[in-house]
């Protein structure tokens, strides 16, 4: 489920954000946030796009996960 977040989070297109949404809904307690982040902003800086971690980190705190 991370690598799908990840993935869904570079490409951003609408319908990847409603998946983001619920993935974080049904698996917020599995996940494994670090990893994600790690990731995000690695490709954040790579493609100088900061809204790569806000698709992420928005639905994450709205959602409530651990670590919110």
């Amino acid at each position: 489920a991370e690598d799908q977040i990840i993935h869904k989070a570079i490409a951003g297109r609408p319908q990847d954000i409603r998946d983001i949404e619920g993935v974080i809904y049904r698996q917020k307690l599995a996940l494994d946030a670090g990893y994600i982040r790690e990731w995000l902003q690695a490709f954040s800086d790579l493609l100088e796009n900061p809204d790569i971690m806000a698709r992420f980190e928005t639905p994450w705190n709205v959602i409530g996960g651990p670590g919110a």
